[in-house]
């Protein structure tokens, strides 16, 4: 669930100067989790932010408790992102780097596992064309 949530509100004030639009109060709403953004892109796409997460925030009922016993947490869920817009970076600011692999077991599998690709995906040699191998007969159904 918390990946398939989407974000059914957002507000944010910003400011253009120098060309870059810079924001220090956006903020992205689902019923699961609560976004804030602090940061700057500039026209040419470069962004430099702060996005913090903040989860459950806006659950019914049990909402602010749940933010209170949740707000430790919630600064280890706070990400510096940068780079491009077409390709943006992330790193956490609070968690070292040493215990993401344990975070992120699914990731860390794929980086150490070898991929097997199989052979017909390989391009062919240089200077070899590829002929269609012609296909066998088709059975009738019976």
């Amino acid at each position: 669930g918390l990946g398939e949530s989407r974000f059914n509100a957002g507000t944010t004030t910003f400011n253009f100067s120098n060309q870059q639009i810079s924001t220090g109060d956006m903020e992205l709403r689902s019923p699961v989790m609560r976004l804030d953004y602090q940061g700057t892109v500039d026209f040419d796409g470069r962004l430099d932010a702060v996005m913090e997460a903040r989860l459950l925030r806006d659950a019914p009922l049990v909402g602010p408790l749940l933010n209170l016993a949740l707000s430790p947490i919630t600064k280890l869920l706070e990400y510096r992102v940068y780079g491009t817009l077409e390709k943006p970076e992330m790193e956490p600011r609070y968690l070292p780097k040493v215990l993401l692999p344990i975070l992120r077991p699914i990731q860390t599998l794929k980086y150490l596992l070898p991929s097997d690709l199989p052979p017909s995906s390989s391009p062919p040699p240089q200077g070899q064309r590829l002929v269609p191998q012609p296909r066998p007969p088709s059975q009738p159904n019976r």
